[in-house]
């Protein structure tokens, strides 16, 4: 697995930089290892984690809170030395409804979303 994907339709390596394998157009909103995550452009927005060195892919499940529109979501990923499952997470900042940040977090090992306890208002305070 390469440890940087270029999204260049020039670049070496990527058999298909249009990501035409996925079931519908996407945006891509990350990248972590070699993996995408990317977003459905259908009104469901899907999120969908893919290798496209290998065209493998997976749409994860709805998550609980609404992401809006343009979420910022980060990709973490660490490819597995052994040929094991090599697991990632996907998380998800959200406008909380009493002000501030909540975090949505999707594991690969557990096939679910879950949310932090957590609030951020800013760099200091949090609940």
């Amino acid at each position: 697995m390469p440890a940087f994907m270029s999204l260049d339709p020039r670049a070496y390596g990527v058999p298909d930089p249009s990501l035409t394998f996925l079931p519908e157009p996407v945006d891509v909103r990350t990248s972590c290892n070699g993996l995408l995550c990317c977003r459905g452009r259908t009104a469901y927005r899907p999120y969908y984690i893919c290798n496209p060195a290998n065209k493998q892919w997976k749409e994860l499940p709805k998550p609980d809170g609404d992401h809006g529109p343009d979420p910022a979501v980060v990709l973490v990923f660490e490819p597995s030395i052994m040929n094991f499952t090599a697991d990632y997470k996907l998380v998800c900042p959200f406008p909380s409804e009493l002000g501030g940040y909540k975090f949505e977090v999707y594991s690969s090992d557990r096939g679910s979303w879950r949310t932090s306890g957590e609030i951020r208002f800013d760099d200091k305070e949090k609940l």
